[in-house]
């Protein structure tokens, strides 16, 4: 049960981490021709392990997942635990043009910063995300993207908008175990909650 919910935190976390690593990405273009389409990777096939049973107290420990009721799931996740994942995921990266990534929570927002080397200039870059729960998927939706704290440009959207479209239909087609009801982010943790 534990291993399902947590398989279940990365099929959703890890598209997360690349939809915020994307944007980040896409913002160091800026050139007039249109930014050619990633061919995304295959995701590897799991291969089932044995995993040890974990006791009570190591799940409330860890406070990545519990069931909340019969038949209902919930997954916790909390700020310190995405920018693990987000700096491993990273780390296996080279010559990435966006350095100092992290993630904060604020409530209903997921933001992403960063530093984004553009030539000989170094910007900071925020792209904020709210996740919504359609269909008993999470959909990401990004609602603001900033360089040096100012709003990018229209054409420079339209890039980050076509590259990342394959990372938000990859992320919303995701199976996740369970039926998403409900998507909640607060100042330190974001919880779903399904059935």
């Amino acid at each position: 049960m534990y291993s399902n919910q947590r398989q279940s935190m990365r099929t959703w976390l890890l598209p997360l981490i690349a939809f915020i690593l994307a944007f980040s990405l896409a913002a160091c273009g800026g050139a007039p021709e249109p930014t050619p389409m990633p061919t995304p990777t295959p995701t590897p096939t799991a291969t089932p392990t044995p995993v040890p049973t974990p006791t009570p107290e190591a799940v409330s420990a860890v406070g990545a997942a519990t069931t909340a009721g019969i038949g209902a799931t919930e997954i916790v996740v909390n700020e310190q635990q995405i920018n693990e994942q987000l700096q491993a995921a990273l780390g296996a990266q080279q010559d990435l043009p966006v350095t100092n990534v992290a993630v904060s929570l604020e409530p209903g927002l997921i933001v992403g910063t960063g530093k984004l080397a553009l030539g000989f200039i170094n910007s900071d870059v925020k792209v904020s995300v709210r996740l919504n729960a359609v269909n008993g998927k999470v959909i990401p939706e990004v609602v603001e993207i900033l360089l040096d704290g100012n709003p990018v440009p229209a054409m420079l959207k339209g890039q980050i908008d076509s590259l990342t479209r394959p990372y938000i239909e990859e992320a919303s087609s995701a199976d996740y175990g369970f039926y998403v009801e409900s998507v909640e982010i607060t100042d330190n943790e974001l919880r779903i909650v399904g059935r």
